[in-house]
């Protein structure tokens, strides 16, 4: 959120599955300077969000397929300011933010072509119009989108919805778009600042001499003030992407939402050095000459937590968490000669260029599993857990668990303040093992509602050897509900198996805590 404003892009990637993309990807926005990022074309399948780069979060819409897919890319900073976000569909994707004044709505949008059946433009333009509708009156909406369209006003019939500068004829999809455009009092903020062709431009075919402006960012005419700029930036460079990177500029500045200081984690790893191990032992030893004159023993808690975080950090400091690229600067160097490449129009050079990046980028990521594994052993071998652990994370880092929306028996989402209660078999029957985790990590995330967040955030799955049942517990706002309490299960004392069936091994720990009690208290159901 820079205090000069906003900046906010669409680009469709073609692809971002394919190893490294997330990584670019994110390197491309940081060197844009670009906040919010709708992305089209991801080819990414379920929905979820995950972090690439060193800090930046992707969130993503897809089908059961790799076919279509949208998605968002959002900085740090960004990320903060998100109150939540729907997974429409594989075509549409809906995130709101908080800024200074109030909240702004941003719908990622990916059209069919224009060579379409007129059913299937149909149905997209619907469920649009479906979306734009649920965005409440005082938000400003915020469209990033491939329209796959081309608009013009040639008669002044559109005067107010599409600009002067529009370089291609109107098309079928250019008409569709701009009658939703006007039913929605909406405005395309491409067509109405002046700049040279090759910064009009969105998309150029494969012969390098075909192109058109077909990927728009559209916002509500109320809010047409805010924008500075737009335009296309030809020199982002993207695996085999045949579009360009379009951004605009906004006078405004996101809202992060507060929430909770995490404490500072220290870096204990350096207390295997003597030297540093030897100096954490004084340090503490002088702090805790202390204890001797405190009674109450929540005083002394107090106090003993007090003196040894404090102690850590002066000793041992903020542990870092560095994330390194796999990408070597050979292969660095090749993206930069092959972006120059395409920028001077040298098609062969790039053909050429793009098979060998791909060759490099596949030698990169085998050298890198092979020498995580390498440390993987040796860690192994000393014993290292730490180390171990540390390693198996960076190799699965790219496969966390999806996190998809919490949906109720009828499909709706429940995301809204009177989302308190859910049926468990429906819950745990349409999701995969770590069903009651991905609601806790929604919770945790801040994506869902403030009630809906009390409701998520404890959200566990208890087991009760004495009565052989399992009860998923909920606290929605200040009662306790108990749902869906009387299935059945054959146990045989293995906690760390039910765990694994019920809950993801992250949660084993807190799991094993509620078996360890033995017993459930029952709340009335409500």
């Amino acid at each position: 959120m820079d205090r000069r404003g906003l900046r906010i892009a669409t680009w469709n990637v073609l692809i971002l599955n394919e190893p490294a993309s997330k990584n670019l990807l994110s390197e491309e926005l940081r060197k844009n300077k670009v906040s919010i990022a709708g992305l089209t074309e991801t080819r990414l399948t379920g929905s979820g969000e995950e972090r690439i780069g060193n800090s930046d979060s992707l969130l993503w819409s897809g089908g059961s397929s790799r076919r279509n897919g949208v998605g968002l890319a959002l900085n740090s900073l960004t990320r903060k300011a998100l109150l939540l976000y729907e997974a429409v569909s594989d075509r549409l994707m809906k995130a709101r933010f908080g800024h200074k004044h109030g909240k702004m709505t941003v719908i990622i949008c990916y059209a069919p072509t224009n060579d379409s059946d007129d059913a299937t433009k149909e149905d997209f333009y619907s469920a649009l119009s479906r979306c734009l509708a649920t965005v409440p009156p005082h938000d400003i909406t915020v469209l990033l989108s491939d329209f796959n369209a081309t608009v013009r006003d040639d008669m002044g019939l559109w005067r107010g919805t599409v600009g002067p500068l529009s370089p291609d004829p109107l098309n079928d999809n250019g008409l569709r778009l701009l009658e939703l455009c006007r039913s929605h009092d909406l405005y395309i903020a491409n067509t109405y600042f002046q700049r040279k062709t090759s910064h009009q431009y969105t998309w150029y075919s494969n012969d390098g001499r075909t192109k058109k402006m077909i990927d728009y960012i559209i916002i509500s005419k109320r809010w047409r003030s805010l924008v500075k700029n737009c335009r296309t930036y030809r020199s982002a460079e993207l695996g085999n992407a045949d579009h360009r990177l379009v951004c605009a500029d906004l006078r405004l500045r996101l809202h992060a939402q507060r929430s909770k200081r995490k404490p500072v984690a220290a870096d204990i790893g350096k207390l295997k050095e003597p030297d540093t191990c030897q100096k954490y032992s004084i340090e503490i030893s002088n702090r805790f000459e202390a204890l001797g004159s405190l009674n109450s023993s929540e005083d002394l808690w107090k106090h003993f937590k007090l003196q040894t975080c404090e102690a850590a950090q002066l000793v041992l400091g903020k542990r870092s968490y560095p994330k390194k690229s796999w990408l070597t600067n050979e292969t660095l160097q090749v993206i930069e000669q092959r972006r120059k490449a395409r920028l001077l129009g040298d098609m062969t050079t790039y053909r050429r260029l793009n098979g060998v990046l791909d060759r490099l980028i596949h030698r990169d990521k085998t050298q890198f599993v092979a020498r995580i594994a390498d440390e993987i052993e040796l860690a192994s071998k000393e014993k290292d857990m730490g180390s171990l652990f540390k390693h198996f994370r960076d190799l699965t880092e790219n496969k966390t668990p999806t996190l998809g929306p919490v949906l109720s028996r009828d499909g709706a989402l429940l995301s809204d303040e009177g989302s308190s209660c859910v049926n468990v078999d429906f819950f745990i029957s349409h999701n995969s093992r770590s069903n009651v985790s991905r609601a806790r990590a929604f919770g945790e995330r801040g994506i869902l509602s403030k009630k809906a967040k009390e409701f998520a955030s404890v959200m566990v799955v208890a087991f009760n050897p004495r009565l052989s049942n399992f009860f998923v517990l909920t606290t929605a706002a200040a009662s306790t509900t108990v749902i869906a309490a009387s299935t059945s299960c054959n146990f045989d004392g293995d906690y760390s198996a039910f765990a694994g069936d019920y809950c993801d091994y992250g949660c084993l720990s807190s799991l094993l805590r509620l078996l360890l009690l033995r017993t459930v208290t029952i709340p009335t159901c409500n």
